[in-house]
């Protein structure tokens, strides 16, 4: 039977009790789960000399009670110096010592004991009380103390019972929850539910806190799992048995289907594909790209495992995906199958040259082609796009046009104009024309619509159209320009246009553009070592990563075209002059640059005064003369279209910006200083991970292009975000709010692109689910108040060609900045961060060497490169960063950030220089997630869990050294806690392809030698190649069970077992050059790309251009 207990009220039982509220002035967590009596929380406290644990209500009768009655627990200290009061109207009432009421008259070191002070004894006999007071009264500090169990009770009464197991418990599975329901218990006040998976006799409550109803929804289930439950009922004398156990088993949608195989032929694609297990039907999808959006072929699911698609044109490339359905819904689709059909065979009496493509517009616009459009155009719309990473999207009104301009371009050999035409949501190109510009004289031309594939343009898919050059121009020899024009006098919904240009009939003798950046060469150079193919084409991480780990990216400037040059044809940028030029040329005065004269106002008035002259369309730059120019007084802030810019980093032209000691500022801003937030506008329904469109409670005056973030509460289940238990316990503590807004560790910076009502629509999805249970929220940027009113980031700025050093927060930091960019920068002697990247979107940094801290040691100061607070979609690319504390931090950082093709070595601590610190890693503040690493080099890949955890990274043709190069005057050595790969607790979701681990030289003096799998307890010797789900911040030396199970690897070579390990469960074995790159990138040269090829039996590293420039920069003296 369950035991008695007495009647009472209850305070405090893992929770505050409703109308309680906590105003102590002692340091406390009510919610400590390390020292409990019963439940999984106690309340810890820390006591100053004189504080208090003070509880509060606001008027609880007393009338029936006759004790207060709670847990203790000395923790380090026996008998600690206690006084217990009551408060009345605020009034403190009694004052007792503690210890004498509680079990045997002590409070026990790390014991607990039963106290019972009668309220006679606190001066209280009847009537209300509004709090209870538990204070230090010897004026010393004390460590922490516990308290549990606190109710006031009526000793008096006759024994309350535990309340009876509930009966009638039933569970109902669904796809994504088991729902419960059980018949209520006489006199219960709350309930508690628990759960076993499986066969497992272990029941882990689901409950945080008593639920008050008699039903409850586990949401927290894996499809085709089974569950077991059991429930208890609980009041104010405790918890009673629980109830009898029921079994749920939550039904499973069927897996993918294996790649399907396809054969064409001229007139059909045949699909095969393997039967699926508990699938009743299949429905087959079809795309015209590896990226691009899939149809649904099948309007009802087939029965068979087989299909034919005979609405296909010869010579077109298609791709396939097939899903398997039953009695539960559509499971997911196979990977893509990609099959291209042949040309019908027709006989050629009088065969014509092979074609050729002189591209008018691909990406961008081509060499030589500008944008006279008098219709509204975006020339960089990222969607929908038919192949590469934007496309043309325009509206028309009556007679407007699409305009392409090109003077005199010659006419001899061009047989037809060929583009990619999307219809948009309604199609409507039936009222545009092609017509052509020659010589003052616009010709009539053609319909665009029947000189299309489908004999129209289709609304919500891409058609390939090809018009005859002879029925849009006529005999002439050259034009001046092609337009696509409205020509019925109506208006036309957004139609969106790609890979545009002229179909040139005459091969390489043809007049194909010698500017043309991709003309179709006959005889294109080969790479003489090419590790695999150079051109990644469309790309396809499927098959490779899990699915809900892929995502695309798009970072930094790639998705506008790049950095601007100073000759752009949408945003041009002239120098900056005073009037009359009298600087020759340079904005500010050369003479300043003498190394003593502080250059800081002159500069900044530069800077201003450019700022108040530029726009999008017509950007300035202030160019300084090389020398040595003194920054004494604060940071440098380069307004929005403005780039700051030297003649060079290091020799005679190096253009220095230096801040002496003591100034307590950066060298460089970008963006707003002191960026602060708006008040929060609360999202009204989750938003699935992928979607790009958010409703909210309020609209308070978004604007088109506005860059804002959303953000959310910790969520450990649902969501993946982790505090440290330790040293980030208490959800009020200021440290989770240093680097996120308060408690919440997950958030992500957007751009607006649309908005109906409440609803915003973004430029790049979601990664995350966003839930309003976790108090999702869209907030926008502020300037120096919290709260206050919105003020637009900065955009389009940038600073080049520069050395900086001696800031003391930092040498270059961009605050809320969009679009902006530091390129070919050396930062040196920071304290802080050398770059920082704090909320931003979309910004760029590369080219660049930062290296040689100030102040090696952990606590912020001496790190190097710095993603925080939200930042989203930017890009580190080919930059060295060297001999810091770390080497690169990522706190509280966004998803979509690319860190590509750079070199970090020597990380390390000024009292650990034996010990080598985090190298390639994501992590040093809760939760940075869905990071690519690609094409890096490090001395070790990692992260640490000391700030919370890091979810959801790809590591892609990295290689991770395993030793640090220690160059001077560095003296390093690795004697102690090696590895070469890390996964640390918490860190869960992370996926690892296509790696070189170790080097072929390697040797592990002084350890023993090289272990493969790393295990508990840590002792890192033998020096693992994998150490996944270590754990050591909370105290433990164990493993991290789901950071094991959800590390993928697949495709890592070592030069330990010197083979490449796939995952069975994989089998794409064909791994992409790049999954963010679509060519190979100007700066390797004729150097092989991608230069880490596991795949590559003979050679699986060559040479990263960032660590060539760094050999050379160090052989050539510093």
């Amino acid at each position: 039977m369950a035991k008695a207990a007495v009647a009472g009220t209850l305070v405090y039982d893992d929770a505050l009790a409703p109308g309680w509220s906590d105003w102590s002035w002692a340091g406390r967590d009510l919610a400590n789960r390390t020292t409990v009596k019963s439940g999984t929380r106690s309340i810890a406290v820390t006591y100053g000399p004189w504080q208090g644990l003070y509880l509060h209500h606001n008027g609880l009768s007393t009338d029936g009670l006759t004790h207060l009655q709670f847990q203790a627990n000395g923790g380090k200290t026996a008998d600690p110096s206690l006084l217990a009061k009551l408060t009345v109207n605020g009034v403190e009432r009694g004052g007792v010592p503690v210890a004498r009421y509680c079990a045997n008259g002590k409070i026990p070191a790390n014991g607990w004991s039963l106290c019972k002070i009668p309220l006679r004894d606190l001066g209280v006999t009847g009537g209300k009380i509004d709090g209870i007071i538990i204070q230090e009264f010897a004026g010393k500090s004390l460590p922490a103390l516990y308290f549990d169990d606190i109710l006031l009770v009526d000793e008096s009464a006759p024994p309350l019972a535990l309340p009876a197991a509930p009966e009638g418990l039933r569970a109902t599975a669904s796809l994504d929850r088991v729902s419960l329901s059980w018949s209520a218990a006489a006199g219960a006040t709350g309930y508690h539910v628990y759960r076993a998976v499986g066969s497992s006799s272990s029941f882990t409550r689901l409950s945080s806190t008593p639920i008050s109803n008699a039903a409850y929804e586990d949401r927290a289930v894996v499809q085709g799992e089974t569950y077991r439950y059991r429930v208890s009922a609980l009041n104010t004398a405790g918890e009673g048995p629980t109830s009898a156990i029921v079994s749920a088993v939550v039904p499973a949608l069927p897996a993918a289907p294996s790649r399907p195989s396809a054969e064409p032929s001229t007139d059909k694609v045949s699909l095969s594909w393997t039967a699926v297990a508990n699938a009743t039907g299949y429905h087959v999808y079809r795309a015209q790209s590896a990226s691009g959006a899939s149809d649904r072929l099948t309007s009802a699911p087939i029965s068979g495992t087989a299909y034919e698609d005979r609405a296909v044109v010869a010579g077109r490339s298609y791709w396939y995906r097939v899903s398997a359905v039953n009695a539960q819904g559509e499971g997911p689709q196979s990977a893509p199958t990609s099959t291209m059909l042949p040309e019908a065979p027709a006989p050629d009496p009088d065969p014509q040259p092979t074609p050729t493509m002189s591209w008018i517009y691909r990406d961008a616009l081509a060499s030589g082609w500008s944008n006279g459009s008098w219709a509204t155009a975006n020339f960089a719309s990222t969607s929908p796009v038919y192949a590469g990473r934007t496309a043309i999207s325009a509206s028309f009104g009556a007679w407007q046009a699409v305009y392409f301009m090109r003077q005199g371009f010659p006419t001899s050999g061009l047989t037809a104009l060929k583009l990619q035409v999307h219809g948009g949501t309604s199609g409507g190109g039936a009222g545009l024309r092609v017509r052509t510009y020659s010589n003052g004289i616009w010709s009539e031309g053609a319909d665009l619509g029947p000189n299309c594939a489908a004999r129209a343009v289709i609304a919500g898919q891409w058609t390939e159209c090809t018009v005859p050059f002879s029925a849009i121009a006529g005999a002439v020899s050259t034009i001046d320009g092609v337009t696509i024009q409205e020509w019925r006098g109506g208006t036309i919904p957004t139609i969106h246009f790609d890979e545009v240009g002229f179909v040139v009939n005459g091969g390489s003798t043809g007049p194909v553009d010698p500017t043309d950046p991709d003309p179709v060469d006959p005889n294109p150079p080969v790479d003489p070592n090419p590790p695999v193919d150079p051109t990644p084409g469309d790309i396809d991480a499927t098959g490779l990563l899990p699915a809900e780990r892929i995502t695309p990216w798009q970072p930094g400037l790639s998705t506008v075209g790049g950095i601007p040059s100073d000759n752009d044809s949408r945003r041009p940028a002239t120098v900056y002059l005073p009037a009359g030029n009298p600087y020759g040329g340079f904005s500010v005065d050369p003479a300043l640059a003498n190394g003593s004269t502080d250059a800081s106002s002159a500069i900044q008035a530069a800077l201003n005064n450019a700022g108040n002259q530029a726009s999008e369309t017509s950007r300035r730059i202030v160019y300084l003369k090389a020398g040595t120019y003194n920054i004494r007084s604060q940071s440098l802030n380069v307004p929005s279209y403005v780039t700051l810019r030297g003649q060079g980093t290091r020799g005679t032209t190096a253009t220095r910006l230096l801040k002496g000691a003591g100034s307590q500022t950066s060298v460089i801003n970008l963006g707003h200083l002191w960026i602060k937030n708006t008040t929060p506008v609360d999202v009204t329904a989750d938003v699935p991970r992928g979607s790009n469109r958010v409703t909210l409670s309020r609209n308070p005056g978004y604007q088109v292009g506005e860059i804002v973030f959303i953000d959310q509460l910790v969520d450990n289940t649902r969501v993946g975000s982790w505090w440290n238990p330790v040293t980030q316990s208490n959800p009020n503590g200021s440290e989770r709010g240093w680097y996120t807004r308060q408690n919440r560790p997950t958030g992500q910076v957007l751009e607006i692109t649309s908005i109906s009502g409440n609803t915003l629509t973004f430029s790049t999805p979601v990664r995350l689910p966003y839930y309003t249970s976790n108090q999702a929220q869209v907030v926008r940027f502020a300037g120096g108040n919290q709260g206050g009113a919105m003020v637009p980031v900065k955009r389009w700025s940038g600073v080049e060609n520069l050395y900086v050093a001696g800031g003391e927060q930092g040498n270059i930091a961009f605050y809320g900045a969009a679009y902006s960019w530091a390129r070919n920068v050396e930062s040196e002697r920071s304290i802080g961060s050398s770059i920082a990247f704090e909320s931003t979107f979309r910004c760029e940094a590369r080219d660049s060497f930062f290296h040689s801290t100030a102040n090696p040691n952990p606590g912020g100061a001496g790190y190097g490169i710095d993603l925080r607070v939200y930042a989203s979609d930017n890009l580190f690319e080919n930059n060295i960063s060297w001999n810091f504390n770390k080497v690169i931090t990522m706190r509280g950082a966004g998803p979509g950030n690319v860190i590509g093709y750079n070199y970090f070595e020597d990380g390390w601590g000024a009292g650990y220089p034996t010990i080598p610190e985090v190298g390639l890693n994501a992590s040093h503040f809760a939760t940075p997630h869905y990071t690519l690493f690609e094409g890096n080099q490090a001395f070790n890949i990692g992260g640490d869990g000391y700030w919370g955890n890091s979810i959801y990274n790809v590591f892609f043709r990295n290689q991770a050294t395993g030793r640090r190069r220690s160059f001077p005057p560095l003296q390093l050595r690795d004697e102690t806690m090696r590895k070469i790969v890390e996964v640390p607790e918490w860190h869960t979701h992370c996926s690892y392809i296509g790696n070189v681990l170790g080097t072929a030289d390697m040797t592990a003096a002084p350890q023993r030698g090289f272990v493969y799998e790393g295990s508990p307890p840590w002792n890192w010797n033998p020096v693992p190649i994998w150490a996944i789900g270590v754990e050591h911040n909370a105290g433990k030396s164990g493993q991290d069970a789901k950071v094991v199970a959800t590390t993928h690897r697949h495709g890592n070579y070592d030069y330990l077992t010197r083979g490449i390990v796939w995952d069975r469960n994989y089998q794409r074995h064909d791994m992409p050059a790049s999954l963010y790159l679509r060519s190979k990138p100007a700066y390797f040269g004729n150097k092989p790309w991608p230069w880490i090829t596991p795949e590559n039996t003979s050679q699986q590293a060559w040479t990263l251009p960032a660590r060539e420039r760094f050999d050379t920069i160090m052989a050539g003296g510093r």
